[in-house]
C-alpha cells in the first residue's frame, strides 16, 4: 500500500520523485511473486518447501507471498490485501509507462486473484489463500480485499481497453454494492469494523479503500451509465450516513462507525476514513456542475436529444487536486496533534530538555526524504526503501481455510508493447494555484505551530515552565 500512496501523490502533485519511490517499492515486492517458471518447476528461491504448480486446476503463478521474514520460508500463504495492492500498483505503473514488465505483473497477479481468491457466488474477494493446502478462507472477506482488486482491475482494464476486463470490473463493482450484505445494513450503509471506535484499529480504514476503488472505477466509467449512477447513489448513501449519524453536532468530527452514534472526541482515524467519502461527494457535485454547464451551452436544436459525445464521455473531475488537499490537510492535522501532545507531556516533567529545531532555510531541492540527515544531498533516484521484513504484515491475519475454485479470465496482450514511454520530469513546485512553493510554505507552517503552542495554558504541576524555543530562531 506504500506504493499506492506514492502513486496517489504523483498524480496529485506531478513530482517525479513520488513515481520513482513507487517503482522502488514495486521492485522490493516483485521477488516475492511466483513467476510462471516458479510454478512450472515447483520451487521459489525465497521458500524452502515444494511449491505446487497448480491448485484446483489453475496455475499458482502470480501469487505474492505475504510473509517476508526468515521464519516464514516454509509458508506459502497469500492474503488479498497484499495481492490486490501489488496488482493495483503494477496496473498504475503500466498505465504511466506502458512498460511490458508492469503489464505482465498486473496480468499475472490478476489471474491469480481470479483463480484462487474470487468468490463469484458471494461477489467478493476472499481474504487469504494457502497455496500449500490449496484452500481459501471460508468467512473472511473485507471491503478492502475487494476494493484493492477493483481499483487495480479498473485501471488495468481502462488502460488495455480489454472489453472482457471492463465487463469484469463492472461486475466486481456491481457485486460490491448489490451483494454487499457482507458489510452493509438494510439501509445500504457500510457497517464494517465492530472495534471500539476510540481504538486506533486498522479495521476502521478498510471501507475507505472500497470507496476509493469505486470512485476510481466511476471516474473511468461512461458518464450516465448504469454502473456510474449506481456508484454515485451508493457513495451518496455513505455520505448522508456520515453527516447524519457519524458527525458530532456542531463540529466536523466523524466517528469511524458510519451508522453512529457520534462521539464528542476528534478521532484521526475517523477523519481519515471519512475523507474518501467526502472527496468522492465533491467529485460528484463537480461532475454535475460540469454536465449542467455543458448542456446549457448546447444549441437549442441539440437539446432535444443527448449527443453521442455526452453519452460516451468519462468523468473528468480533477481528483488529483482533491486528493492532494485531503492528504495535505490530514498530515497537517496529525502534525499539530502530535506536537500539542508532546508539549503537554513535556510540561509534566521536572526538567525541560532543549530541542534542536528544524531550520526551514536548510531545505532545498536536495534535502532528501530518503536521508536521515536533512543537510545530506541525495541522488535524484532515492536510495532503497527499508527492507520489507520490518512490516510484519502477517501479524494482521490468521489462517482460515476452505476449498474454493473459480475460472480465470483470459486477457489479450496490449496493442503496443514496444518498450517504455519515458516520463518527462515535471516541475517539483506545487501547482500554480497553491499558496507558494514547498520552501515558502514551511516557515508559514512553523509560524502557525508556534502560535498554537504559545496559546496553550501553563502546566499546573510544579514551577511554571518556559515556552519551547521558536523553531525559526534555533
Amino acid at each position: 500500500m506504500w506504493g499506492l500512496a506514492e502513486i496517489y501523490s504523483f498524480r496529485a502533485y506531478g513530482d517525479r520523485l513520488f513515481f520513482l519511490d513507487a517503482v522502488n517499492i514495486w521492485e522490493q515486492y516483485t521477488p516475492w511473486m511466483i513467476t510462471t517458471q516458479d510454478a512450472a518447476t515447483g520451487s521459489h528461491p525465497l521458500r524452502n518447501v515444494t511449491l505446487p504448480s497448480q491448485c484446483n486446476g489453475s496455475s499458482v503463478a502470480g501469487g505474492v507471498f505475504v510473509s517476508h521474514d526468515d521464519g516464514s520460508k516454509a509458508s506459502l500463504g497469500v492474503i488479498a490485501s497484499t495481492q490486490g495492492s501489488y496488482m493495483a500498483l503494477s496496473a498504475y505503473l503500466y498505465e504511466i509507462t506502458r512498460n511490458q514488465t508492469y503489464y505482465d505483473s498486473a496480468n499475472l497477479s490478476h489471474t491469480f486473484i481470479q483463480s484462487h481468491l474470487y468468490n463469484a457466488s458471494r461477489g467478493c474477494i476472499m481474504d487469504n489463500y494457502d497455496i500449500q493446502q490449496c484452500q481459501t478462507g471460508n468467512d473472511w472477506a473485507f471491503t478492502y480485499d475487494t476494493g484493492l482488486y477493483l481499483e487495480g482491475l479498473s485501471v488495468f482494464a481502462n488502460t488495455t481497453k480489454d472489453s472482457g476486463l471492463i465487463q469484469l470490473a463492472d461486475q466486481i463493482a456491481l457485486d460490491s454494492m448489490k451483494k454487499s450484505s457482507l458489510w452493509t445494513n438494510v439501509n445500504g450503509v457500510i457497517t464494517e469494523s465492530r472495534s471500539n471506535v476510540k481504538n486506533d484499529d486498522v479495521g476502521h480504514s478498510f471501507k475507505g479503500m472500497l470507496i476509493r476503488a469505486l470512485h476510481e472505477h466511476w471516474s473511468r466509467s461512461v458518464n450516465g451509465s448504469g454502473i456510474s449512477n449506481l456508484t454515485e447513489g451508493f457513495i451518496t448513501v455513505q455520505h448522508n450516513a456520515i453527516l447524519n449519524s457519524a458527525k458530532y453536532p456542531g463540529s466536523n468530527w466523524y466517528t469511524p462507525t458510519w451508522v453512529g452514534p457520534p462521539v464528542s472526541t476528534m478521532l484521526p482515524w475517523g477523519q481519515l476514513v471519512a475523507m474518501d467519502v467526502l472527496s468522492s461527494a465533491i467529485s460528484f457535485a463537480a461532475n454535475t456542475t460540469d454536465t449542467d454547464t455543458s448542456t446549457n451551452t448546447n444549441s437549442p436544436n441539440a437539446s432535444s436529444s443527448p449527443t453521442s459525445q455526452q453519452s460516451s464521455s468519462s468523468h473528468k473531475t480533477p481528483l488529483g487536486a482533491i486528493i492532494g488537499g485531503a492528504v495535505g490537510g490530514s498530515l497537517l492535522l496529525i502534525l499539530v496533534i502530535g506536537i500539542i501532545f508532546m508539549r503537554l507531556r513535556t510540561r509534566r516533567s521536572a526538567a525541560l530538555t532543549r530541542v534542536t529545531g528544524y531550520k526551514p532555510e536548510l531545505l532545498g531541492e536536495t534535502a532528501g526524504r530518503g536521508s536521515s540527515d536533512p543537510l545530506q544531498s541525495i541522488d535524484p533516484f532515492p536510495p532503497p526503501f527499508p527492507v520489507i521484513e520490518h512490516f510484519h504484515v502477517s501479524k494482521l491475519h490468521n489462517e482460515y481455510r476452505q476449498p474454493a475454485s473459480s475460472v480465470p479470465q483470459s486477457i489479450s496482450q496490449p496493442s503496443s508493447s514496444s518498450g517504455v514511454t519515458h516520463l518527462s520530469t515535471p516541475s517539483r513546485d506545487r501547482p500554480s494555484e497553491s499558496s507558494g512553493s514547498r520552501q515558502d510554505s514551511i516557515p508559514e507552517l512553523m509560524h502557525r505551530l508556534n502560535r498554537a503552542l504559545a496559546s496553550l495554558p501553563e502546566g499546573t504541576e510544579g514551577a511554571p515552565v518556559n515556552a519551547p524555543p521558536r523553531y525559526e530562531d534555533v
